[in-house]
């Protein structure tokens, strides 16, 4: 049956399958009848396949690889990042499908007014008094939204002034809660050894700390715990990099590079902290604890954490992992597999709108003279140079969800509870996994179909050659084999342009909406705090950052956090192939997933109903379907 979106011709017949009127007798052709075109086949089994190609060379016109980077107000392209979309001559535009200017938008159209009257208050605010905040409280009351973070809510205002809110148990549950949740690890021998944390952390020093507070909260000492598996660690030597450094002490601002131990509590089935040292890699920069005195310099040791866990989140989940990898294979895809192929019109949707958000991005959010260049640690020039050098070392397949969370030990570990980040996710991606191979299997029948689709093998060498999308790791060995490594391919890119996406933004307003919770940088030098270095409370707030900084945090993370964007979640995503009737089975795969998908959302949803701290980023009646902002 023809359909609406028909472009290349496709069809499911086979022309071995039986005997053509010119093989036989026949006098009368007008009896000839053409094979019925289909939306969706493998171009192997395409009989209008000339037709295929053709419609698919328009595309190569269109969309191609930029590997010359610009964002703007920066003369010079930022080398080595991901790939872009090509503009060309003579609009430099889009094409018109791609822009955001054809969907409603009318909710986020709502969104953007609240943000922009925040916005224009605050603007009034830091016009008119001093550029300084002298109490934590005073950054509460720069919020003038309805709807302020969660995570003060029941707040006193001395209870704000003393940081109560960020106390460790919410300092821990907002590492397997929060929006970098992907970065816990599971402590062993191989990785303190590997690491080379005994030194970094000063164990023979430290060790007696350790094993006080281990053998009051679990009767066990620091070796006994980490035999047992209930350490854990979070790493950010990422950032331990003197360009970034450097970039960030240009602007007024500081950042870290911080390393930190915390440990599960079979009592409460909750994490802690152990310890965290600011600046792993200085000798000088000490080992806080929870025991550490004054008590302020614990505190100050979690904000210089929670300051660099942002700036993760921000530069490298969410930036480089979903937008810029999700950019690539966007433009794979249109490059190299028909509209009518089954994986362009399984991936096609969740990739709605992304070139327009991110060229949008490149032109004003991480421009030169942007809001993140002014606010986020070492700014978005020099981040961008950061994520250029870690996408040399990046494979895809040692960083998908299901990955990471097995090489950090976490897929299967029976200690860790309420790590809702896993058990989300996991039941997301099993339902997603089944119904792609659901769909895939009935196309790739045999490994010679996998074998003979020159479009997928095209699609491959795009995502990951160094004149395509220079991702590396994408496939194991040389090419794509088995129709269980293609599923997974396509599995683990819809999941991370659509769950792992929307936690990076959904969750931005409740952990990030309130300043002190999650600092873009502090102004502070690191270096300064060494042994003994009297913290009080007032050089904490001092550290804090300035009213200008705030007050754009809290307008930036308000708008990211919307959900009311009026187009479609990962529930009512709406594929080419549902529509085509001739097709057998497709509509009752897509009906069953989604019912799937509804149960999960409705779990969710009554969970959040007996816990004080809701985790819904990955409810998929909330997870847009796309990267739409």
């Amino acid at each position: 049956m023809a359909s609406n979106f028909l472009l290349d011709g496709a069809s499911t017949f086979d022309p071995f399958s039986i005997e053509f009127p010119i093989n036989r007798f026949n006098d009368n052709p007008a009896f000839f009848i053409p094979p019925i075109k289909y939306t969706i086949c493998l171009p192997q089994k395409d009989h209008y396949i000339v037709e295929r190609q053709l419609n698919l060379e328009q595309k190569q016109y269109v969309y191609n690889f930029d590997h010359n980077v610009k964002v703007e107000g920066l003369k010079d392209p930022v080398p080595g990042l991901p790939p872009c979309f090509r503009l060309v001559a003579p609009t430099y535009d889009l094409p018109k499908h791609e822009k955001l200017e054809q969907t409603c938008l009318m909710p986020h159209g709502i969104s953007l007014l609240f943000t922009d009257f925040q916005s224009k208050i605050n603007n009034f605010i830091v016009g008119n008094k001093p550029d300084y905040l002298r109490s934590v409280s005073e950054y509460l009351k720069m919020i003038v939204l309805p709807d302020p973070p969660k995570i003060i809510a029941r707040q006193t205002t001395e209870s704000l002034n003393q940081f109560e809110w960020l106390n460790d148990e919410e300092f821990g549950r907002q590492r397997v809660q929060g929006l970098n949740a992907g970065q816990l690890v599971k402590l062993n021998q191989d990785k303190v050894d590997k690491l080379n944390i005994s030194h970094k952390l000063q164990l023979e020093k430290m060790r007696p700390t350790f094993n006080m507070i281990l053998k009051e909260k679990l009767n066990f000492d620091f070796e006994s715990a980490l035999s047992n598996g209930y350490l854990y660690m979070v790493d950010y030597e990422i950032f331990d990099t003197a360009d970034y450094i450097e970039a960030a002490k240009k602007k007024g601002r500081y950042v870290c590079s911080p390393l930190a131990l915390f440990y599960f509590n079979t009592n409460d089935e909750k994490l802690y902290p152990l310890c965290i040292k600011i600046l792993q890699n200085d000798e000088n920069s000490p080992v806080f604890t929870p025991a550490s005195y004054p008590p302020a310099s614990w505190v100050f040791a979690k904000l210089w954490f929670q300051s660099a866990d942002g700036q993760h989140m921000e530069f490298i989940t969410h930036l480089y992992e979903c937008h810029l990898l999700g950019e690539v294979f966007a433009i794979a895809t249109h490059r190299q597999l028909s509209t009518s192929h089954p994986i362009f019109q399984l991936l096609h949707p969740h990739f709605n709108l992304l070139l327009d958000i991110n060229l949008r991005a490149r032109r004003n959010l991480l421009s030169k003279d942007g809001p993140i260049e002014s606010l986020l640690g070492g700014g978005s020039i020099a981040a961008l140079k950061l994520i250029a050098k870690h996408h040399k070392e990046y494979l895809w397949r040692e960083n998908t969800f299901i990955a990471r969370l097995k090489k950090n030990d976490l897929y299967n570990d029976d200690k860790m509870n309420k790590y809702y980040y896993r058990e989300d996710g996991i039941f997301i991606h099993k339902n997603l996994y089944k119904f792609v191979y659901n769909v895939l299997s009935k196309f790739y029948t045999s490994d010679i179909e996998i074998e003979r689709d020159f479009e997928l093998h095209a699609w491959i060498e795009d995502i990951s050659s160094d004149w395509g999308g220079t991702l590396k790791g994408v496939v194991e060995g040389d090419k794509i084999k088995k129709l269980e490594e293609i599923v997974q391919l396509v599995s683990d890119i819809i999941f991370r342009v659509t769950v792992e996406h929307s936690i990076g933004n959904h969750g931005q307003w409740d952990m990030y909406g309130f300043t002190p919770n999650v600092p873009g940088a502090l102004y502070m030098d690191p270096t300064k705090i060494t042994e003994g270095i009297p913290t009080t409370f007032e050089m904490i707030c001092n550290a804090l950052p300035p009213k200008k900084e705030t007050k754009d945090q809290i307008a930036i993370t308000h708008l990211l956090a919307n959900t009311d964007t009026g187009l479609p979640t990962f529930l009512n995503t709406e594929y080419i192939f549902e529509s085509d009737m001739a097709v057998p089975n497709f509509k009752e795969i897509t009906q069953k997933y989604k019912l799937e998908m509804e149960k999960l959302s409705k779990s969710i949803e009554a969970r959040n109903n007996v816990v004080y701290m809701p985790y819904s980023y990955m409810n998929p009646s909330k997870v847009c379907a796309s990267i739409y902002i």
